[in-house]
């Protein structure tokens, strides 16, 4: 995927939305220590993972 930002284009051909929803989720995973891996799916549309961080151990040492 080389644009996420484009806006979504409908089956008419027209552009609808302004792409912003991609970059706000984007941010707030990346700022939360999440990876996110986008790909486009061979029967058409987008898939898009969000790989959370592992928890931290708390022990009662800690």
């Amino acid at each position: 995927m080389t644009n996420l930002n484009a806006g979504r284009i409908s089956e008419s051909g027209k552009r609808s939305g302004s792409g912003i929803g991609i970059y706000l989720v984007f941010d707030l995973a990346t700022s939360h220590g999440c990876r996110m891996y986008f790909r486009n799916r061979p029967e058409g549309g987008a898939e898009i993972q969000i790989m959370l961080p592992a928890a931290a151990v708390v022990t009662a040492d800690s």
